[in-house]
Order: structure tokens, then sequence, then C-alpha cells
């Protein structure tokens, strides 16, 4: 009879009290499954050549010290000082090394005195044994996501980083985002593995709680990896679109295990302990210290289950992805979730609808015809892209049609089948997300509304304005064309995009002056209401025409000003401080109020429909006006922000003016216009 460490969870039924001391029989089938074992175990090494190539260490090649059976031949005690010797314990054996239905694999027990008397394993509390059974099972997992881990590194980490085909295509920052920590996860797993290991060699240990408790600590690791799956999912799909040969990469598998699979692994490194420290608790229900380290594991756990829900998420978009083809762009994004689909008609035609949390895409159906193709594998041909947060839903009024419509066109839509039900789970959806994707609006937003959002609580100015003028102080008062010379607009998108979806980008310190300043005057020009209010728009031309004397234009002005709703007041007051500064750096910049006042008159002071062009002079010699005549006009406000605002504004010059960048070619005073 032998003890054999292998796969199943559970013991065999239990011995009986009294056993018959082992036969010369028996002894001599030990010794026969010890050589034919052994050539077993030979052959299933170098049978499996796809992983030895890298240097992985599969489960055959693991740390034999520790015995997967105990042979009767080897320095057991009599029978008499062992008198009864436990039943066969079988766990998994093809899974350590043997292919079903060749011979176990025996190995000699060591000599440790607790090795060499199994009946302690029999003689101990059934919870004891029950719960090196567990960590028995939890070692071999754990041997499963190791071996998980070394493929990663050599397959695929290591590549990416020596390897001149992949690594020039792939930047040390696309590098980091995507692998995250996993060297650090790989070294701690390595770690857990020897303690397991050295645990398991020296049953009983003291306390099954403390051996957990010392653990805990090192499972914040992947909290930070699940945390930056999501990024890591959208930077390998953005590359996998832009280069073949990092796609080609991707898609090879070794022993069925691909790159994104591999990376999934970390993801449920904290769920094993946490079942079995769950399993132990249950069993052990009076125990007060192993249910407060089940609360802590529990606390670890949810929050990687939220980050793998994000990850469910991701891989959903990646799935409707593959669907619609000809689409340019990778869907695969952190914030971006799958809502559903469905056909409808548009102009007559019949085509395919995926809402998602941001976007609405429109494929062309009948790509592929068979009838053997499910929903879920039906392939569509892009058609258009819209993103929702431009558009408003109409609802006709007895109609089956949804309208949605943007400043320049409408599209209308009919679900298919054409009944009042679809057609209300479709608008509810919809609305749904336009009025999600605008409550984090910045562009395009009125005043008012923006101001009383939870993003702009208790400031007296937008922070986008705030941003951009502090950004531009230092590095843009120097720079010839100002606020006149056009930017990046890829770069002013960007940043538009990021502060209209919730988020709050910093500048780069690189970022083109003129791109800053660009995202400061789109968002001037997006106002769906003029900063100096279309209700005002005739009283501030009136102001300024009426009066030919200084003192009574400046006196008509002013008031107006004041008429003005609070926070409008305040706004203009903080661009015309910003303004003025940027009149004092004028011989450099060549920005004087006049300049500024063109660029700006015609974003802040309008009213629609257009004005004409004599009155879109006027409204620029108002906003010259206000700015050569700030300290008349706003003095009094500055008084009144300071007496009810939470920050200190208006913005001073700082103590040093960074130098102009040098000309990236020959000087030139020609300029191009930009409202």
């Amino acid at each position: 009879m032998s003890l054999k460490r292998g796969g199943s969870r559970l013991f065999s039924p239990p011995p009986t009290l009294h056993q018959e001391p082992p036969s010369p029989s028996s002894h001599s089938t030990a010794s026969h499954q010890i050589s034919s074992s052994s050539a077993s175990q030979s052959s299933d090494q170098t049978s499996s050549p796809s992983l030895s190539g890298f240097g992985i260490r599969q489960k055959s090649d693991l740390d034999t010290s520790l015995p997967l059976s105990f042979s009767l031949e080897s320095n057991l005690p009599s029978s008499s000082s062992c008198p009864s010797l436990p039943p066969v314990i079988q766990r998994k054996g093809s899974r350590i090394g043997n292919t079903p239905g060749s011979p176990s694999v025996s190995h000699a027990a060591p000599s440790s005195p607790r090795a060499t008397c199994p009946g302690d394993i029999e003689t101990a509390p059934k919870s004891e044994m029950m719960t090196k059974l567990q960590l028995w099972n939890l070692l071999d997992s754990e041997e499963d996501f190791r071996v998980s881990l070394d493929i990663l590194v050599e397959r695929y980490v290591r590549p990416m980083t020596t390897d001149e085909r992949w690594s020039s295509r792939i930047t040390e920052e696309e590098r980091s985002t995507i692998f995250s920590n996993i060297h650090e996860i790989n070294v701690n797993q390595r770690q857990l593995l020897r303690e397991l290991r050295q645990s398991l060699r020296e049953w009983p240990i003291p306390s099954v709680t403390d051996f957990f408790s010392s653990k805990l600590s090192r499972f914040d690791m992947y909290i930070r990896y699940a945390s930056n799956f999501s990024n890591s999912m959208y930077t390998l799909s953005r590359l996998k679109k832009e280069s073949n040969t990092i796609k080609n990469l991707v898609k090879q598998s070794i022993d069925d295990k691909d790159l994104i699979g591999l990376m999934k692994t970390p993801l449920n490194g904290i769920s094993r302990w946490h079942s079995l420290l769950k399993q132990l608790s249950e069993e052990d229900p009076n125990n007060s210290e192993l249910a407060n380290l089940l609360s802590k594991f529990t606390a670890l756990h949810q929050e990687g289950a939220k980050y793998l829900a994000l990850h469910q998420d991701i891989e959903l978009v990646r799935s409707v992805q593959s669907r619609i083809k000809g689409l340019n762009e990778v869907l695969v994004h952190p914030d971006r979730k799958f809502i559903r689909e469905g056909p409808i008609l548009l102009a007559g035609k019949q085509e395919h609808l995926f809402l998602f949390n941001d976007l609405l895409i429109i494929g062309k159906a009948g790509l592929v015809s068979s009838v053997n193709v499910s929903k879920k594998s039906q392939k569509y041909k892009f058609s258009q892209k819209l993103v929702l947060r431009k558009f408003s839903v109409i609802d006709p009024p007895d109609s089956n049609e949804i309208q949605l419509t943007d400043k320049k066109t409408t599209l209308t839509l009919m679900p298919v089948p054409s009944d009042k039900y679809d057609k209300q789970t479709w608008l509810k959806d919809l609305v749904s997300v336009i009025e999600d994707q605008n409550k984090e609006r910045v562009f395009g937003m009125h005043l008012e509304d923006l101001m009383n959002s939870a993003r702009e609580k208790n400031r007296d100015v937008p922070t986008i304005v705030e941003k951009t003028i502090a950004w531009l102080i230092p590095r843009g008062l120097q720079v010839e064309g100002l606020f006149r010379v056009c930017g990046s607009q890829n770069l002013i998108d960007r940043y538009k995009d990021e502060f209209d979806t919730g988020k709050n980008p910093e500048f780069n310190p690189t970022d083109d002056v003129h791109s800053i300043s660009g995202v400061l005057k789109l968002w001037l020009r997006d106002l769906p209401v003029p900063l100096l209010t279309s209700e005002l728009y005739d009283d501030f031309l009136n102001a300024y025409q009426s009066n030919q004397n200084e003192e009574e234009r400046l006196a008509a002005v002013k008031r107006v000003v004041n008429l003005m709703p609070r926070g409008n007041k305040f706004l203009l007051q903080h661009l015309m401080s910003f303004f003025v500064l940027v009149t004092s750096h004028s011989d450099v910049n060549k920005m004087n109020s006049a300049n500024l006042a063109i660029v700006f008159g015609p974003s802040i002071l309008w009213r629609r429909p257009s004005s004409d062009f004599a009155q879109q002079k006027i409204a620029s010699s108002v906003v010259q006006f206000l700015i050569d005549k700030y300290d008349e006009i706003f003095k009094d406000i500055e008084k009144e922000r300071r007496n009810t605002k939470t920050k200190e504004l208006p913005p001073t010059p700082p103590q040093k003016i960074l130098p102009p960048p040098p000309p990236k070619g020959p000087p030139t005073t020609t300029w191009r216009m930009s409202k």
C-alpha cells in the first residue's frame, strides 16, 4: 500500500481500525512501481518540448523533495511502531507529470521523522488532515499559475523588451502600461510557492491564521495589476491595429496559451486564497481571528472583482469590434461599455446598430448571409459612427421613429421590428447614454449649467479657463502670435475629448503654446450663449457707440458689465485681467489690445442670426475697450470676487517668465487668422 500525492481533494473512505501489516508481495509491487513510473516520467518530460525551449519549468520539473508518494520499501518504521497506515490519497497524478493509465510516480520518502511515518496523518485530527489537503490543492493551483507566468514572461515580455523585431515597435511607456507589475507578481509567486512547500514539509504548522496573515500585504500587487488592466488592453489593441508585427506576436499561442489569456491569469490571483480561507472559516465558525482575516481578504477580493467586471466589459467591446469590418478605429477603451445592438431601418434600408455608452456605430447588414451564423457571430460592414454627446434625441409623436440630431444633421431611425416596445427600449437607452455623457461635458455647455455642476463646485471660474491661463502665463507671453497662430487640431481635439469625458487633463510642459491657447479659444467659441450674453448685445454696442465722451462711454459700458450674471461677470474679469498681462508683452508677442479684440470679439460678443461685418467690428471695439479700461471697469468686480471666491484670483504673473522657444524655421510675420 502506498500514500500518493495526486489531485483529488477528498480522502478515500476511512480505513478500518485493524489493518494487516504489508505482505512481501506488496513490497515487490511497490518496488516495481518505482522503476516503471520513473520511465514513464522520463518519457513525459521529453514529450512537451514547446515550453522547455523557453527555460520554463513544467510540473514534472517541480521540487521533488516534497514527497508525492510514500513507498513501503522506504525507511518506514515497522508495523509495530506505525501499526495503522492510511489508505491511498490520490491527487490528479496526470497533472503532476503522469499520463493517464501510466504507473504513478513514487519518490522515496525523505528521512525526516515526520515524513517517514505517514501514520502521523491518520492520527491527526480530521480538521487538520483536511486543512493539509486543501493546502495541497492550493499548491497545485499556484503551480499552474507559476507556469503561466513563466510563459508570459519568456514568450512575450522578454521579446518585446529585447528582440529588435518587436521592441522597436513599442515604447517603454507602452510596454510598462501593457505588462504593468507582472515581474513583481512573478517574483512574489515563486516566494509564495517556496513558503507553501516549506509549510507542508513542516506540517503541522503552528497557526493557519498566521500563515495567511503573513501573506495578506502581498496581494495589493494584484489590485494594482487589475486596476491597470483596462489601460493594458486598450494599449495592446491600439498597437495591434498599428503594427502587423505586434498583431502576429499577440496571435501566436503556445500550448493553447495566447497573450491575452496569459495576461488574464493574475486577475484571479486573490480568489484562490480567498476561497480556501472562506472554506476554512466555515469549518471553524467560532475562530474570531480567522473571521477577521477573512473579512480583510474579502475586501481585497471584492475590489479585484470590480476590476474584473471592467475587464469583462472590455472583452465584450473587443468581441463586438471583431464583427464590424472596415472600422479603422480601436473601440476598446478603458471607459467604454457595450449597451445593446439590433436591426433598424435607416432611409428605407435595413442597417444594424451597436450602442455603446458614448458611441453609436451603424453597420450594413448582410456581410455574412449563412443561415447557420448566430446573431453574436454575424459580421457587418462599417457605415458610420456617431459621438452621442453631440446629439439630442427627438421622439416624434404617433410614430415608431427615433430622431437623432446635432447642429448639422438629423438621422431618422426605425427599430426592427417596428413596434412600440422596441422603440421605447431604444429611446430609453439612447436618452440615458446622452444624458450621462452630458453630465461630464465641458465644451458647448451653458456657463450657468457648467458652474452648477459637481466638477465646478465652490469655484467662480471654470477649471478649463484657469488651467489654460495658468499654463500659458509662464510659457506663452513671449511667443509671437499668441492666440492668432493656429495650433495642432489633433491635440486640441484630444484635450477637448478628455475634458468632455469627465477627465481633468494636465497639459504637458512640452505641448505647443498655440494648441493650448486653441483649447481656450474653442471653449469660448462653443458656448451656446456668448460670454457677454445675447440679451446685452445691443446694450454693449449702444453704450460704446452712443457716447463719444470718454468718461460717459466708460460709465455706460461699466453699467452694462454690472448687469451681467455673476458667473459671466467674474469670468469676463478673469479673462480681461489675463489679456492685460498679454498686452504688457506685446513688444515680443505682437498681441496688443486691438489684435486680441479681433481674435476674441466674435467669440464672446455675438448674436444669432449672425451680425453683419459692421456690427462685428463694433463688437471687437467693445472688447478692446474692456481691455484698455480694465482698472476702471473691473476694480469693483475684483473686490466682489475676493469676498466670494474660494481661491485667490485673478492670476498674477510669475516671478520668472520662460523665454520664447527657438524658431522652427525662418522668421515670418505672416499670421494665419483663427477665430
